[in-house]
C-alpha cells in the first residue's frame, strides 16, 4: 500500500508542476522591482539600460535592454527586478554611453536619472555623458508609483478588479479542477487497496 501511495503522490506532484507550466504561471524568486526613468538630455533617441553586480547582468548582456518610451516626452522607462543594489550605465546601443551610476538601493521603488552634458571618462578611458541620479521626481517628471501611507498604487495602470458580471479567468478554475481530479484518483486508489 505504501508504494501505491508514494506513486500516487509523485503523480500528483508531477501533475501540479505540469499544470503550472502549461498555464504559464511562474514561480518568481524573491526580489524587488525598481522602476528606472531616464531623461534623454543627449538626443540619442533610444536608450539601453545595463546593470551589473553580484547577481550578474540583470538587464541582459552589454549593451543591456532597450528602454521603453515613458509617458512624458524625452523620458524612457524600464523596470528591473533585482535582489541586490544596482549599478547602471546607459547607452545608445553601446556607444555613446553615460557615466556609471553605482550603489542604487534595491529597496528603492522608483528612480530618475538625467543624462546630458560631458561626464568623466569611464574605467576603460572612454568619454561619457553625465548621468545624475534623483530619488524624488521634479515637477513634470513621469511618476509610476505613488506611496500613500502603506499602500503603493501604480498611476495610469489598468484597474484589474473584477466587476459584477465579469467571468473569472479560466486558469485558476482549470488548476482547481486538475487538483480535484488527482485528489479523487488518490482517494479511489486508496479505497481500492483497502478492499484488497
Amino acid at each position: 500500500m505504501g508504494k501505491v501511495l508514494k506513486r500516487a503522490a509523485s503523480i500528483a506532484l508531477a501533475a501540479v508542476i505540469i499544470t503550472l507550466s502549461v498555464l504559464g504561471l511562474e514561480i518568481k524568486a524573491a526580489g524587488n522591482d525598481v522602476v528606472v526613468h531616464v531623461q534623454d538630455g543627449t538626443g540619442w533617441g533610444s536608450i539601453n539600460i545595463y546593470n551589473w553586480g553580484d547577481k550578474g547582468e540583470t538587464a541582459g548582456p552589454w549593451p543591456g535592454a532597450v528602454m521603453e518610451k515613458d509617458k512624458v516626452d524625452g523620458w524612457f522607462v524600464y523596470t528591473i527586478s533585482t535582489e541586490c543594489d544596482l549599478n547602471l550605465v546607459f547607452s545608445k546601443n553601446g556607444t555613446p554611453q553615460s557615466g556609471d551610476v553605482k550603489g542604487i538601493s534595491k529597496d528603492r521603488k522608483e528612480i530618475w536619472i538625467v543624462i546630458g552634458g560631458e561626464g568623466e571618462a569611464n574605467d576603460m578611458g572612454a568619454a561619457t555623458n553625465q548621468a545624475v541620479l534623483y530619488t524624488e521626481p521634479e515637477d513634470g517628471w513621469p511618476i509610476n508609483l505613488q506611496t500613500v501611507g502603506d499602500t503603493t498604487a501604480a498611476e495610469g495602470m489598468k484597474d484589474e478588479t473584477p466587476k459584477t458580471g465579469d467571468n473569472l479567468a479560466p486558469a485558476p478554475i482549470v488548476f482547481i479542477g486538475i487538483v480535484a481530479f488527482i485528489t479523487g484518483m488518490v482517494f479511489l486508489l486508496k479505497k481500492r487497496l483497502v478492499k484488497e
